[in-house]
């Protein structure tokens, strides 16, 4: 069975520090989800992320304890926790996307995300995950993997 978690953090760190950490996350991500057979993606923006993560039920699992521990996150809010039969995520691999620079994504399919999250999640997991999706199927979006 497969899992995907998408939660919201706060980055603890300091600001000085904060290019170099989200390159040590990103790459040890990189590298221990392709391990577990884990996939997603990373959003990004003044020092809020928004995951969402995909694979194996107990990969998954033991991977939202490991981040609940690091001192990197605070405030851990899960968004949208759900079985699911396929993947939506694969081809990310936990690619970054910094919401602050990249002028890629539709600002309508942003501030969707944006106001569904403010309004306490107003949509079911499933419509949520759309969003996400609507996101990275942008035009241009895929030119992020190249980077």
């Amino acid at each position: 069975m497969l899992k995907l978690v998408v939660y919201v953090s706060e980055y603890t760190g300091n600001e000085a520090d904060a290019a170099t950490d989200l390159n040590n996350i990103c790459r040890h991500a990189s590298e221990f989800n392709a391990r577990r057979n884990i996939s997603g993606v990373l959003f990004y923006e003044n020092y809020h992320f928004l995951q969402a993560i995909e694979g194996p039920q107990l990969e998954i699992d033991g991977l939202m304890e490991s981040i609940r521990m690091d001192s990197r996150h605070r405030n851990i809010d899960i968004l949208v926790e759900m079985d699911i039969s396929s993947r939506y995520f694969s081809r990310w691999n936990m690619q970054p996307i910094n919401l602050e620079t990249s002028s890629l994504f539709e600002t309508k399919v942003l501030k969707k995300l944006r106001d569904a999250y403010m309004h306490n999640l107003q949509i079911s997991d499933a419509s949520f995950v759309m969003l996400i999706q609507d996101i990275l199927n942008t035009p241009g979006a895929e030119e992020i993997l190249k980077s």
